[in-house]
């Protein structure tokens, strides 16, 4: 008989692959995040990193059926209106400076 996790139930090895991989992605993701963030300003990685958490909470509403208040949404809104502001600046910055060159 497996040792358990009194609180869950979990036997421990399952408690230990879970966390092995979830240490594992999370390595991965910083791994990726210093990749990404060599070839772009740092303004530009945060504004990345807004959009992604959006991601995330649009797929855990739709997976998970994850209730969302009103400021959730809100709040979810407003991420998504500064990355498309911040996407026209530097648009618009990228366009005046060809025009200078």
């Amino acid at each position: 008989n497996m040792p358990t996790i009194m609180a869950g139930g979990m036997p421990l090895g399952v408690l230990g692959k879970n966390i092995f991989m979830a240490s594992l992605c999370f390595q991965l993701y910083q791994a990726f995040s210093f990749l990404v963030l060599e070839r772009v300003t740092p303004v530009t990685h945060s504004v990345g990193n807004s959009l992604k958490r959006v991601f995330v909470i649009a797929c855990s509403v739709i997976i998970f059926r994850n209730p969302v208040s009103m400021t959730n949404i809100a709040g979810t809104a407003l991420a998504i209106f500064g990355v498309f502001m911040y996407g026209a600046v530097k648009r618009s910055e990228n366009s005046a400076n060809d025009k200078a060159a």
